[in-house]
């Protein structure tokens, strides 16, 4: 969770389908009273899509969960194109949610929330962001999103938030499992 000065965030990301988990993550969010829940990308799992990864996609929308389309999302959207044994498993709502997922969400100029990229792309390069050098690596490739200060990614399995600051990059919260209070600047 990330406590903002007057706003609390609810994170997941990576839930690959597995529809018992993400309920069980948003039960828990909301007993916490968060104001957002942010799905960091990768509401599916990649190949043929399982009935769970639909009803997941069905549960976001329906509990208003502000997801952000990850690699394996991005490829069931083409999947709906060309694949009418996929497009007959998802409501018109459903589909109409996923293509209209943004892949970043900006809060302010201060965090960025993304789900492979600090940038927000989605190609075949996939960063794999594990410490404080990976971040290093990944946010000097940053030209013009050079402003904001804190950036949430999902992507890589690992529960970790790096911070980018005068000094550097610093991980400000190796157990990202806990509670993290920011104040907005």
């Amino acid at each position: 969770m990330l406590v903002l000065r007057k706003m609390t965030i609810g994170l997941i990301s990576d839930s690959h389908g597995n529809f018992s988990n993400l309920e069980e993550a948003i039960s828990r969010l909301r007993s916490h009273k968060v104001n957002k829940i942010i799905h960091l990308g990768d509401i599916f799992h990649g190949g043929l899509v399982k009935y769970d990864e639909v009803r997941s996609l069905r549960l976001m929308r329906e509990k208003r969960i502000h997801g952000l389309k990850g690699n394996h999302d991005i490829k069931v959207v083409e999947m709906l194109k060309t694949d009418c044994q996929t497009a007959s498993m998802f409501s018109e709502k459903d589909v109409q949610y996923l293509r209209q997922m943004p892949t970043t969400i900006d809060l302010g100029e201060e965090f960025r929330f993304s789900h492979c990229s600090v940038t927000g792309s989605l190609n075949s390069n996939y960063p794999r962001i594990r410490n404080a050098l990976d971040a290093q690596t990944e946010l000097a490739k940053i030209t013009l999103h050079n402003r904001f200060g804190v950036y949430l990614l999902g992507h890589s399995h690992i529960n970790r938030v790096f911070s980018r600051n005068c000094k550097g990059i610093s991980e400000i919260a190796p157990d990202f499992g806990k509670k993290i209070c920011m104040e907005e600047s």
